[in-house]
């Protein structure tokens, strides 16, 4: 993503557990943009994805992307994620469109 957008400032959490301590307590940085990849075995995590957007989606006013290799997007729409992105993941004009049109479908629903 930064590729397109060198000015973005981005943060990596390495498990669900760790996306969870960055963004739920209330002096938390504020994201805009979360990709939530569905199993993360080799970084120890126990939580899954899905587990992982049901925790931090009412901390988060901006757009949650699932990912996986398998197609979990129920799932993840389910916990709340915005959209789905099944690996591997679109090429960058399908990323800037689905972007594009959920941040827009987000801005005129507030």
């Amino acid at each position: 993503l930064q590729k397109l957008d060198k000015t973005m400032e981005i943060d990596q959490a390495e498990s669900g557990e760790q996306a969870i301590a960055m963004i739920v307590p209330p002096d938390s940085k504020k994201y805009e943009l979360v990709l939530v990849d569905h199993f993360m075995p080799l970084a120890g995590g126990e939580l899954t994805g899905e587990e992982t957007i049901a925790i931090i989606r009412s901390h988060v006013s901006g757009v949650i992307v699932g990912s996986s290799g398998n197609d979990m997007h129920k799932e993840h729409e389910a916990a709340g994620a915005d959209l789905f992105w099944q690996k591997p993941v679109p090429r960058d004009s399908a990323i800037i469109e689905d972007l594009r049109r959920i941040f827009m479908a987000k801005t005129m629903i507030r």
